[in-house]
């Protein structure tokens, strides 16, 4: 019996930072085998369910974010549209595209085409990617919190339906002050128990995976993204194409292809 045979509520999150563009234009244009290979995945009479979310960071305290004009994001639910204040006065948004619905592949698709729109000319032609705060390191383990602590998408299933985060992201976790450090390490910490104890596996790919961190007074270098992944029963990848998460999803469901 396949881990998936249940169902399966799968959530890409997805940091939509500026540097993500090539990224996210890359899934976009493979998506159809990355939601074919999971609408496959439960046993007939089951469903699956996806969501779609991005975050981004706003230098200062905003209203709204660069797209926030744009009918895709306006149409929204008040739900779907969240942000938070940081400690350094920044703006995190987070934005669920795509919200938990039975066995959604065309609206999620049609969802995530509308993104990034700002330079590649898909369809709308509207939302253009987000700021990247002050830093480097960019607020994605809040992300994840809103997905697993705040039901950004909706509740998660229980039963025997499997459920999957997967993290795109070319950067470390910024928390919420725009910087890497012990602070983070926790809340990463506390996610992955969360995680653990809502069966929640996390895949983490791109970049971000290969950020470091030294704890300070020094000691072994840590993979923060790696060892989040890890602690949750998931994993993590360097590859972020369609064909890497079509893998890793089939880990989680326990397909061998």
């Amino acid at each position: 019996k396949e881990n998936c045979d249940g169902g399966l509520d799968i959530v890409f999150a997805l940091d939509y930072s500026p540097s993500m563009l090539l990224p996210i234009q890359d899934l976009q244009n493979t998506f159809s085998s990355v939601v074919s290979n999971v609408a496959g995945q439960p046993a007939a009479g089951n469903i699956y369910r996806i969501g779609i979310s991005t975050v981004d960071e706003s230098v200062g305290i905003q209203n709204s974010p660069p797209y926030g004009a744009c009918t895709s994001y306006t149409q929204l639910s008040s739900n779907a549209k969240r942000s938070s204040v940081t400690q350094n006065s920044n703006t995190i948004f987070f934005t669920s595209w795509e919200d938990y619905s039975d066995d959604n592949r065309a609206t999620a698709s049609a969802q995530l085409l509308k993104l990034a729109n700002g330079a590649s000319g898909q369809v709308g032609g509207c939302v253009q990617m987000g700021e990247g705060g002050s830093n480097s390191p960019d607020p994605t383990d809040q992300l994840i919190g809103q997905v697993i602590l705040g039901n950004l998408h909706g509740a998660w299933r229980g039963g025997t339906v499997q459920k999957v985060i997967v993290v795109m992201t070319d950067a470390l976790p910024a928390g919420d002050d725009d910087f890497f450090d012990a602070t983070d390490v926790a809340y990463l910490s506390q996610l992955s128990t969360a995680a653990l104890a809502a069966g929640i596996l996390v895949y983490v790919v791109g970049d971000g995976v290969n950020g470091t961190y030294t704890p300070p007074g020094g000691g072994a270098v840590q993979y923060p993204w790696r060892d989040f992944a890890t602690a949750t029963n998931g994993s993590w990848s360097l590859n972020d194409s369609s064909a890497s998460i079509v893998a890793l999803i089939n880990t989680a469901c326990g397909v061998n292809p």
